[in-house]
């Protein structure tokens, strides 16, 4: 009866149980406008595409009603610098267990606000889903960039960061 109870139970939690629906925004820009392509997935299975379409200039765009800068006066800036950047990349990069001998790099984007946060982080160039999801993870994790600059005041800005798979 004990044993029957518990394989009812074990059964239940394996048939309630479904893999939660998680979310990757694939950014792609083009000469006036960006697209956001926010994709839903399933496990590894995509199960919904979104696209959101922003218009842009030549140097800014506007999202969640604020302006964002491509190319500032003054770039936002991973503290110590950009061989402090790649040293950070290359310590917390971890390769999936299927791990491949060919290079190649995805491109993380994200918004870097006026107080160095790290926000909106996505995917400007995809080599795989468990290859998207560790650049996402490197870059959430992240500590504060020193953000950009436009006339001498603190800025959002547009940030591509490629990361090497080597």
């Amino acid at each position: 009866m004990k044993q029957t109870i518990i394989l009812i139970g074990l059964l239940y939690i394996c048939f309630t149980l479904k893999a939660q629906d998680e979310t990757l925004d694939f950014w792609k820009l083009n000469k006036d406008t960006i697209t956001i392509k926010r994709v839903t997935f399933e496990g590894k299975k995509k199960i919904k595409v979104d696209s959101i379409p922003i218009p842009r200039t030549k140097n800014q765009f506007s999202y969640q009603d604020s302006k964002v800068y491509i190319r500032p006066e003054k770039f936002a800036k991973f503290p110590g610098g950009e061989k402090k950047l790649y040293d950070y990349i290359q310590t917390n990069l971890i390769y999936p267990d299927y791990e491949s001998n060919i290079q190649f790099s995805v491109l993380a984007c994200f918004i870097v606000n006026e107080l160095g946060e790290i926000t909106n982080i996505g995917i400007r160039r995809s080599i795989g889903y468990d290859y998207d999801k560790i650049s996402i993870e490197i870059v959430k994790n992240m500590p504060n960039w020193i953000p950009a600059e436009v006339n001498g005041e603190k800025v959002k800005s547009f940030v591509v960061l490629p990361i090497k798979f080597y």
